[in-house]
């Protein structure tokens, strides 16, 4: 247990002091240095500062960008992505505390968006929340999704194929395919397939 968390706090520093690297040069040292560290991956850029937690439990696909600031985080959790994923600075994917993320192939992912697959339980009103641990659960984004910035997606959700979350939405159920959603709570505000806008689903 001990040596396990030692690795693990190494690896962060490890990652941390690659992080700092400027230029493309950087970029290229990071693609090189961190690729081993990862379950699998192939091509990628990561930009500078991107926190990354347990590693060995996050599937890249090929051509994955992470912008500067981004935080990719599986603790005891599964992060899968496919290819052409593009997520922009400041975004965090969590999927730590037996949670599970899988993202599909050309996905956008805004600034400063929360993908997090575990919530804090709050059950018992005799022991402080912050020590009633998490509920895990699964989020699963299909493909050619576009999540603008500053929108959080919660734990048991499924984003449907090319989807649109609009700007600051909390999505805390399901997203239809080909449906673009916005608000707290998110909800359908109209459809890409006009099939669907004729029939009038959402409404």
């Amino acid at each position: 247990m001990l040596a396990s968390r030692l690795f693990g706090e190494l690896t962060e520093l490890y990652c941390w002091l690659l992080g700092l690297l400027p230029t493309a040069l950087g970029v290229k040292i990071r693609q090189f240095a961190l690729r081993p560290l990862f379950r699998q991956a192939t091509t990628f850029y990561m930009g500078k500062g991107v926190e990354l937690r347990a590693p060995g439990n996050i599937s890249l696909g090929p051509n994955n960008s992470i912008a500067d600031r981004c935080s990719l985080i599986a603790i005891d959790g599964e992060l899968t992505t496919g290819s052409n994923l593009a997520v922009n600075i400041g975004s965090i994917l969590d999927a730590s505390g037996n949670g599970s993320i899988q993202i599909g192939n050309d996905v956008l992912i805004g600034p400063y968006c929360v993908v997090r697959s575990a919530d804090h339980r709050f059950a018992r009103l005799d022991v402080p929340i912050r020590n009633q641990g998490h509920q895990p659960g699964s989020i699963v984004i299909g493909n050619d999704v576009w999540i603008s910035s500053h929108c959080v997606i919660t734990k048991d959700v499924t984003i449907g194929d090319g989807a649109v979350v609009g700007a600051g939405a909390v999505v805390t159920k399901d997203v239809p395919p080909y449906s673009v959603v916005g608000g707290v709570p998110a909800r359908v505000l109209k459809w890409r397939d006009p099939e669907m806008a004729s029939r009038g689903e959402g409404k």
